[in-house]
Parts: C-alpha cells; sequence; structure tokens
C-alpha cells in the first residue's frame, strides 16, 4: 500500500539572531514516501492536510539587560565644551524593528557600563 502524501518542511537559513526574536524561512512542499524515496507531489495532492507555515519564529528568549546610552547635546555651542551621556538600563526584543525596552538599572548594576 503505498505511503500518503504530507507536507515536507525544511530551513532555508539558519536563524539570524541568537535573541530578542527573529525568522526563519521555510521551504514547504508536498511529497509521498515510497521505498526510502522521498517523491515530490503537486501541492493539490496535499490539499485535504492542513499547509504549514513558510517561516517560522526563532530565537525568542529575551535579550539580555546591559547598559546602554544616549549622547545628550554638548554644553556649548563652539569653544570645547562637555558631551553628556545619559546611561540607562535595557534589552533589545523584536525581530525586525528592534525594539528596546527600558529595564530597572538594578538588573544592570553588577554588569561594566
Amino acid at each position: 500500500k503505498p505511503c500518503p502524501p504530507s507536507w515536507e518542511v525544511k530551513e532555508l537559513a539558519p536563524c539570524t539572531v541568537t535573541c530578542g526574536g527573529g525568522v526563519v524561512p521555510l521551504a514547504v512542499r508536498c511529497v509521498r514516501k515510497d521505498r526510502g524515496l522521498t517523491l515530490p507531489l503537486p501541492h493539490s495532492k496535499c490539499s485535504q492536510i492542513p499547509k504549514p507555515a513558510s517561516s517560522k519564529t526563532c530565537g525568542a528568549e529575551p535579550c539580555p539587560a546591559r547598559w546602554h546610552y544616549k549622547t545628550d547635546s554638548c554644553s556649548i555651542s563652539c569653544g570645547g565644551g562637555v558631551m553628556q551621556r545619559v546611561l540607562y538600563c535595557a534589552r533589545t526584543s523584536g525581530n525586525q524593528e528592534k525594539k528596546e525596552e527600558i529595564l530597572p538599572d538594578a538588573e544592570c548594576q553588577d554588569l561594566p557600563s
């Protein structure tokens, strides 16, 4: 008796991030296994089975907290002034848009700034 058709899913690329959320593209094709071989079939042959998504999330755990800083404006407009740095504790999250989550300074207190 021949095996029924099924969806085969393969990752097309490794995850691009280790934390904060990324996306891996997937190749999805309809196949039938026959005597150890994988035979490709038209997608219509798998229409009775829900088709898997063509991508999946990866590296979803939050990135570790670390010190970030923004530079403030210079104290004077000419003649050599002082540039202020505003230090804050944060971690990045989100895949494409890279959101920044501000955290309490206590979460970064043992880290070098």
